[in-house]
């Protein structure tokens, strides 16, 4: 497994790019999760992950899954980066780093993903 993340619609369009919605990127000590309606399911018929939303639906590849998984609203972004490091041992972290944050960035600027600052 690679750590490049993906993600593809699921009506087999083009997946346009990134909105400005609510989101923002996402800092070490926020604390992400999937926006309210927003599931992450295994497609057994398809064989692959999907993020759904009451107005779209993603493919996601395994590691964008992984990602997302861990996404839990408990778990920083640290945390989260230094699980996927241990993961993936012989990636550097810094492409590992930047991955994980530019999935998240893309999918809270699309209103998929909400992160909570530290209190």
């Amino acid at each position: 497994m690679t750590v490049k993340t993906a993600m593809t619609d699921l009506r087999g369009g083009p997946l346009g790019p990134a909105g400005d919605g609510p989101g923002a990127r996402p800092a070490g000590a926020d604390r992400p999760r999937l926006a309210p309606g927003v599931r992450l399911r295994w497609d057994g018929r398809d064989g692959e992950y999907v993020l759904l939303s009451p107005e779209r639906g993603l493919r996601l590849n395994e590691t964008a899954a992984l990602v997302l998984a861990l996404c839990d609203g408990v778990r920083t972004v640290d945390q989260i980066l230094r699980e996927l490091a241990a993961r993936f041992p012989g990636e550097p972290e810094g492409r590992v780093a930047r991955e994980a944050f530019d999935l998240l960035a893309d999918l809270a600027s699309r209103g998929l993903v909400r992160t909570e600052a530290p209190q």
